[in-house]
């Protein structure tokens, strides 16, 4: 089907997920540099427009918490090379550089019900978290990208564009990424982020960007990517790539009850900003600049670095000598509440290479036994009709998120009066390709890659995929479904059960 791939096999998919976390994980920071000591520096970014004068915004990392205070006398500067003066160090809070944020939210039909309904929760926590003088922005995608409320310092209106929002769609991730960065790359204010939220993948080949360059595009922009994953069906390896190319961070979230956390640790990290006001000695000629940030600690030392493009006027002459200027310390701003748990620090590295090395035979040995699959055509007696039961009444069995909450899910699959039946583990891949999980008779109705079947927050979900063909639900063709226990799904001459078996 064009645009759309899709793998059968859940353990290559994986192992490839794992090896480009793995591979990402260790290849990150090409701005940070970790010392002996559990610490890191972020430089968000850098203005040189009153040059000699250089302004950067810094995060700081300790202990995988971002610091809320920082002694000048800790700090040492470098502009192209060159030893700068450190002039003030003010949390961002108390500073004049307010925060230009972009929340990026997906709306495609698998959110649809409580997933959306507590994402869009979170989101209005962290808008409502904001100070005055912050600026916001709203970005949906599902089949389209939409700007849903352009860059505003009205924080009641990005609320009320929150409260609005609804699921259908496929995924367009891609383009959600390329519009997101081109709404920071616009803004005045040197502090940018964006949070963005997805429980899929791109999906449907629907963006015009290419993955490479949504990622290209994240970086130029100079801007922080916060991402979120909801769920075992995300793109894991390339919400890694975005957050650790931009100096963010990307969380995993098994189920939406883990998003008011996550978001409570974003806006923590959202408020721990430094801006340093230094005097740089190097030559004025150049427009490619790069500033590197070290800060000392008893761990040891961290440094941060960006490349920037300069803004200082045309016709700048030469950098006098810097005459004696005491260093200002800004009052600290109220510490910030300890973050909420979602992700360690960074020294765990070299934990993360050993098990690197030690899971690949093991991954190995699962992608051999996953390949084994079973195929339409096993025999089976045909089985009563299954009760019809709310999907509560299996939840009994088992709360949360995927396939350990819910192990007594099957999917009876009948067709020309031959049934077999799947437990739902996983992503159960509907068609009549040999590479998906259920293998359905080309007799004709179904595609080669038709319909997808998982579970997610307590719901079985159903993505119909194929363009000219249809999946029929109570009569009706449907995109996006919720299966409750004994409702049939009709794709071609099969029908599709959700139930227990006895």
């Amino acid at each position: 089907m064009p645009g759309v791939s899709i793998r059968g096999v859940w353990a290559p998919r994986a192992l490839c997920a794992f090896v480009a976390l793995v591979t990402a994980l260790l290849g990150a920071g090409h701005d940070v540099t970790l010392a002996d000591g559990p610490g890191s520096v972020t430089v968000a970014s850098a203005d040189d427009s009153a040059f000699p004068t250089v302004t950067a915004v810094v995060l700081a990392d300790q202990d995988g918490k971002p610091l809320v205070s920082l002694s000048p006398g800790s700090v040492s500067v470098t502009e192209n090379g060159k030893p700068a003066e450190v002039l003030s160090v003010a949390p961002a809070s108390s500073s004049s550089v307010p925060l230009e944020l972009v929340l990026a939210i997906d709306t495609s039909g698998s959110m649809a019900g409580g997933t959306l309904a507590r994402a869009q929760a979170a989101a209005t926590g962290l808008v409502k978290s904001l100070a005055s003088g912050d600026r916001a922005a709203l970005v949906s995608f599902d089949t389209q990208v939409r700007v849903e409320q352009p860059s505003t310092a009205d924080l009641a209106a990005v609320i009320a564009a929150i409260a609005k929002l609804s699921a259908r769609g496929n995924t367009a991730l891609y383009d959600a990424v390329g519009k997101s960065a081109e709404l920071t790359s616009q803004a005045q204010n040197a502090r940018r982020a964006v949070v963005l939220l997805t429980d899929g993948e791109d999906y449907g080949g629907l963006s015009k960007l290419s993955r490479e360059e949504s990622v290209a595009r994240s970086v130029s922009s100079q801007t922080i990517f916060y991402t979120i994953g909801v769920g075992a069906e995300v793109d894991t390896a390339y919400l890694t790539q975005l957050a650790e190319s931009s100096s963010g961070r990307f969380f995993p979230a098994a189920g939406a009850a883990d998003l008011p956390a996550i978001y409570a640790t974003i806006q923590e990290r959202l408020r721990s900003y430094f801006v340093l006001t230094v005097r740089s000695s190097a030559e004025p000629a150049g427009s490619d600049r790069t500033i590197q940030v070290a800060i000392r600690s008893a761990a040891g030392e961290a440094t941060g670095s960006l490349s920037y493009a300069s803004r200082r006027p045309a016709g700048v002459s030469p950098t006098p000598e810097p005459s004696p200027v005491p260093v200002t310390v800004v009052p600290q701003a109220e510490a910030a509440p300890p973050p909420v748990a979602a992700g360690g620090g960074n020294s765990w590295l070299p934990l993360v290479a050993g098990a690197a090395v030690a899971l690949v035979p093991v991954a190995a040995v699962a992608l051999l036994f996953t390949t084994r699959r079973r195929r339409a055509g096993l025999q089976l007696e045909p089985s009563a009709a299954e009760p019809v039961l709310p999907l509560a009444a299996m939840l009994a069995r088992g709360s949360g998120d995927g396939p350990a909450a819910l192990p007594a899910l099957t999917l009876a699959v009948s067709q020309q009066g031959e049934v077999q039946r799947f437990p739902i583990t996983g992503t159960l891949r509907v068609g009549t390709a040999s590479d998906n999980e259920v293998v359905l008779r080309d007799e004709g109705g179904v595609a080669p890659h038709h319909a997808r079947i998982w579970v997610r927050d307590g719901r079985v979900m159903l993505h119909h995929l194929a363009p000219g063909f249809q999946t029929l639900l109570a009569g009706q063709p449907v995109e996006w479904a919720s299966l409750d226990a004994g409702e049939d799904a009709v794709i071609g001459s099969a029908t599709l059960r959700l139930g227990i078996p006895p």
